[in-house]
């Protein structure tokens, strides 16, 4: 299971990038009518929000990640 710790999906690499550019989780969800898992990141600096989107598979590794982060 620490192999899996190690694969970077497009969403974890799009929310480390972010994520290095000061943004923070504030809210995630999955969409239940188009099965999107969708990522709401806030810059308390900036005050900029940016949302990310994904399918639901990657969006429930992302969930791991973030939690992770917690």
């Amino acid at each position: 299971m620490s192999n899996d710790k190690n694969i970077k999906t497009p969403a974890i690499k799009d929310f480390q990038d972010s994520y290095n550019e000061g943004f923070r989780c504030i809210f995630y969800e999955t969409n239940e009518k188009d099965h999107q898992f969708t990522v709401y990141l806030k810059n308390f600096n900036t005050e900029n929000i940016k949302i990310l989107k994904c399918s639901e598979g990657e969006g429930a590794q992302l969930k791991s990640y973030i939690d992770e982060l917690s």
